[in-house]
Parts: C-alpha cells; sequence; structure tokens
C-alpha cells in the first residue's frame, strides 16, 4: 500500500486485513461502490480465507507478488487464484 501511495498518488487504495468480521465490514463499505477503489491489497491468506467473496467480484486485473507463494502450480493457492473473474492476469 505505500508503495502505492508513494509512485501512484492518485490512486484509491483498499488495504483488506484485520479479522473475519472487520474484512467483512471493509468490504460492505467499499464494495458496493464501483468507484471506491482502484487498486485493493490483501495477503494471500486472506485471499484463500475470503475465497467466495473475492471471486463474486469481477476484476479487471490480478497482479501477484511475491511469486514464491505460487511457484507450484500444482498447489491449492494457485488452483484457486486462476479461478478468479479477472479480464488480465
Amino acid at each position: 500500500e505505500m508503495e502505492l501511495k508513494k509512485w501512484a498518488p492518485g490512486l484509491k487504495v483498499l488495504s483488506i486485513y484485520g479479522s473475519r468480521a472487520e474484512r467483512i465490514a471493509q468490504r460492505r463499505k467499499c464494495w458496493k461502490n464501483p468507484d471506491a477503489f482502484h487498486v485493493c491489497v490483501a495477503s494471500y491468506s486472506v485471499v484463500l480465507q475470503d475465497l467466495a467473496a473475492f471471486r463474486r467480484r469481477r476484476w479487471y486485473y490480478m497482479i501477484l507478488d511475491e511469486a514464491q507463494h505460487i511457484k507450484n502450480f500444482r498447489s491449492r493457492r494457485w488452483q484457486e487464484l486462476v479461478k478468479f473473474n479477472t479480464q488480465r492476469r
């Protein structure tokens, strides 16, 4: 998030983190409005915990950082992430 604020200050960034209840509140607050954010930042563990919610949303880009988490194409992480509704990866 800090990198985005430094290099692309015009982008609205939504960081998803915290307890399950906090993450649900963050999504309810921002996901209904299509202009609420440009970039969503979340860890692999948060995405996997909230998989159904992330899959329901239509994404334009999916950018995955720290590729060591998805090196194995047979891993659960990889299999779940490639099922996302994205136009670009």
